[in-house]
């Protein structure tokens, strides 16, 4: 069997295809390291945008108290009284943010927006305003400010924009001033290009149906370009002692290291972009998990990066057993991989309208947006808390091992079928 994985392994390093497909991930790993570089908000960015607030607010209380001077505004106007301070206030408040991005004093800057969170979350948190569904709700404003509070304890350096503007969670969902929605999404949709960050950013595009396709057509040849048929290069594997299942097994297995070496050079090569053209990041950078009735946790980005990645790896399986299937029966690239993806699709859009069914969490189309089901934002959409990493695992493992039984079937049926027609045919000669 190790003879004959490291054989596969062999023709598939050589194919042109393979080389190509690889060449093709590379420049897309490029392309889009430098859409994030580009979109990446700096200290420098925010440095200018508070130099700016500052002048333009200093210029509107200059005028407001050459108003006064004058006589056209009484300065003991409760109105111009509210808007003077609120315009100290501004101005002081990017004073600090200002000295906070010369120094890069990151902590000094996390402090700031704690304190402001602090008595918001606190009045919110004693009225158990949960109930609601307009932004900011009370889990977005409470979570903004714990993840505040790991990266002050943590003293990690926070993706750019770090106000509570740029923030929300799957629990906003009614949006109550016109344009604010896209305003929200666009503020809260924040890029980095640290090196850790990166590799998050990758594989969450990645670790998609949009990935499990690509996979797909690296391998999708890798049965039938065998041609299991009567003719064909397996011949000279059959030739030996050596059972037609064990060369599927073998092929099934050279898939999966080839996969994990794809998806490991593909994660480094992200990661050394990310530090040399940046600096490599935070381990510990929080990622929100949703809990049931309003709770959450955080999990540091190494551990949520693993837990994405085992997850992707059980949807490619699964992937992979149909391709298999699909192979063996039609015997044809184009057609195996036309139905592989159109079963994904149907399956997808199937089980999305199926959702509230007692079965949806155990359809294993559910879990292709693998971030999340990790973060179990997809529990939270579906209002079923069953849609979770480990029902996941579960049913992909038990998709995957069945649709590979059936397969194995198969193809044992076929290899009689075969060994049988050459017989048929001598004594109808005789």
């Amino acid at each position: 069997m190790l003879n004959l994985i490291q054989f596969e392994l062999t023709k598939v390093m050589k194919s042109k295809f393979f080389q190509l497909m690889l060449l093709i991930s590379s420049i897309f790993v490029l392309t889009y390291f430098v859409f994030i570089y580009t979109n990446t908000i700096r200290a420098n960015d925010l440095q200018a945008e508070s130099e700016a607030k500052i002048i333009n607010v200093s210029n509107e209380l200059a005028e407001l108290e050459e108003s006064i001077k004058k006589g056209e505004v009484k300065a003991d106007d409760e109105e111009v009284v509210l808007r003077i301070t609120d315009l100290k206030g501004i101005i002081e408040e990017h004073k600090v943010k200002l000295n906070g991005y010369k120094n890069e004093d990151w902590m000094a800057l996390l402090d700031m927006e704690l304190d402001h969170l602090e008595p918001i979350v606190k009045r919110d948190l004693a009225n158990f305003d949960y109930y609601t569904s307009t932004w900011q709700t009370l889990f977005t404003t409470e979570t903004n400010y714990e993840q505040y509070k790991w990266m002050r304890e943590h003293e990690i350096i926070p993706v750019y924009p770090i106000n509570s503007l740029a923030y929300r969670t799957a629990y906003d969902v009614v949006y109550d001033l016109p344009g604010l929605e896209e305003s929200i999404k666009k503020l809260s949709t924040k890029y980095s290009s640290t090196g850790i960050y990166y590799v998050h950013h990758l594989f969450s595009v990645i670790f998609s149906v949009f990935g499990a396709s690509f996979f797909l057509l690296i391998f999708g040849d890798i049965v039938t370009r065998e041609r299991l048929g009567t003719s064909g290069p397996i011949l000279l594997l059959r030739s030996q002692p050596i059972r037609r299942g064990y060369i599927l097994v073998s092929k099934f297995v050279t898939v999966v290291i080839a996969t994990l070496l794809l998806l490991f050079g593909i994660g480094v090569f992200a990661l050394l972009l990310g530090t040399i053209f940046d600096r490599l990041g935070h381990w510990n950078y929080p990622v929100l998990i949703y809990g049931e009735k309003y709770s959450f946790y955080f999990m540091n980005m190494s551990t949520f990066l693993i837990k994405s990645m085992i997850l992707f790896i059980m949807v490619l399986l699964f992937c992979y057993a149909l391709l298999f299937l699909f192979s063996v029966l039609t015997k044809r690239v184009p057609v195996a991989i036309s139905l592989v993806l159109t079963i994904l699709f149907l399956g997808m859009n199937m089980s999305e309208a199926s959702s509230l069914s007692a079965f949806a969490p155990y359809s294993p189309f559910h879990y292709f947006s693998v971030s999340k089901v990790v973060t179990n934002e997809l529990a939270v959409t579906m209002k079923n808390f069953t849609f979770s990493f480990s029902t996941g695992m579960m049913t992909l493992a038990l998709a995957t091992v069945l649709v590979l039984m059936a397969t194995f079937l198969l193809a044992t049926l076929q290899e009689k079928l075969i060994v049988r027609r050459p017989a048929k045919i001598r004594i109808e000669s005789a």
